[in-house]
């Protein structure tokens, strides 16, 4: 968890906290997929993680844009996420009549 420190001292606590963060890291990836999905041949692979975090960190602290603003079917981390999209995934191969890395094709 990069050096963050769990802040509850007893088990019940950890455990709820644990699940917390797992909660979130599931819906912030359901709503990477969605943003993807609503731009057709969009790879979700190419949506950032930080920016859909800090995106909701942003909103929940600042408690902007939720539920007045009209962000469309991708919703405000969904915007964010695909005017931030990262680099499409490049080929390991360098010649696409290649099977990929050398192998031989499989029949």
């Amino acid at each position: 968890m990069a050096g963050r420190v769990l802040r509850s001292g007893d088990r019940v606590g950890i455990e709820q906290e644990t699940w917390a963060l797992l909660t979130l890291y599931q819906a912030l990836r359901t709503v990477m997929a969605d943003a993807a999905e609503s731009v057709p041949g969009t790879d979700p692979d190419r949506c950032g993680f930080t920016i859909a975090f800090q995106t909701a960190r942003d909103q929940v602290i600042q408690a902007a844009g939720i539920g007045t603003a009209n962000h469309g079917a991708a919703g405000r981390i969904g915007q964010k996420l695909l005017t931030g999209l990262l680099p499409a995934r490049r080929h390991p191969c360098r010649h696409q009549h290649q099977p990929p890395c050398g192998k031989a094709p499989q029949q």
